[in-house]
């Protein structure tokens, strides 16, 4: 708690990244390295499921197709959250270089980015990001001089409707049809703080960092419950304060 004190600075993300940074790493590991070190990390999807991140990965990478697609779900449409426009409007960097990596990493040539139609007023400047991305060659042809590293990324405005904020829906509304969520299986190979606080705002905390804990963070006073989820997740009262924001703790709701 300490620690997270010190470094917050008004800052979503605390750590520093240059754009690149972890592109140029991930080409000099290696695909299978970066399987290995992904399934070691033990990183899990922010979906609600918690599945392990490099199982989706390596399931993809195996998997024999003429094109494969990175596609970034930035359609939230649940009320009160705005973590992905966040994201988007300070940090493109972690975005995009993160689908450089996964393209790079599965054998994609194409990435997508599903912005919700609320934000169109992003269009503009992401689209200007990437063109600076392909003047620095993370974008393109034999991206970094890698001889068959090509790979390159659109933006897709929503149609505007809740439901293309399933990947299933998403889909469905990317191939030009209706946005409805397809039947499963098959399948397709942070958190947002306000109410009556301090500081309100987005933050990106550890998993295991106890509710208390992030009310003391945002400087919370008298609070009676917490609403963890997002709209169709769950209220903890103020008993339930010292339980851990993680996967084997504290439900969220399918958020």
């Amino acid at each position: 708690m300490e620690t997270i004190k010190k470094e917050r600075n008004g800052k979503v993300i605390f750590s520093e990244y240059k754009r690149g940074g972890g592109i140029i790493k991930a080409v000099s590991m290696g695909r299978d390295d970066i399987l290995f070190e992904l399934k070691d990390s033990k990183l899990k999807g922010r979906g609600g499921a918690g599945f392990p991140t490099s199982t989706k990965w390596m399931l993809t990478a195996a998997s024999i197709s003429e094109e494969k697609y990175i596609i970034c779900n930035a359609d939230e449409g649940e009320p009160g959250t705005f973590k992905d426009r966040v994201l988007l409007a300070e940090y493109p960097e972690l975005v995009f270089d993160g689908m450089v990596i996964a393209g790079y990493t599965i054998g994609a040539r194409t990435g997508i980015v599903y912005l919700r139609g609320e934000y169109e007023y992003l269009l503009k400047p992401l689209q200007d990001y990437l063109a600076e991305m392909r003047k620095d060659n993370l974008l393109g042809d034999d991206i970094l001089g890698k001889e068959g590293f090509c790979f390159d990324i659109k933006i897709f405005l929503g149609s505007g409707a809740y439901v293309c904020g399933e990947e299933t829906a998403l889909i469905e509304s990317l191939e030009g049809h209706r946005g409805e969520a397809r039947n499963r299986p098959p399948y397709p190979v942070n958190t947002g703080f306000n109410g009556d606080c301090e500081n309100p705002g987005v933050y990106e905390l550890p998993w295991g960092t106890s509710v208390n804990e992030l009310l003391e963070l945002v400087g919370a006073k008298d609070t009676k419950a917490v609403q963890i989820g997002g709209a169709s997740g769950f209220c903890y009262p103020k008993a339930q304060f010292d339980r851990k924001l993680a996967y084997e703790d504290a439900a969220t709701g399918g958020s």
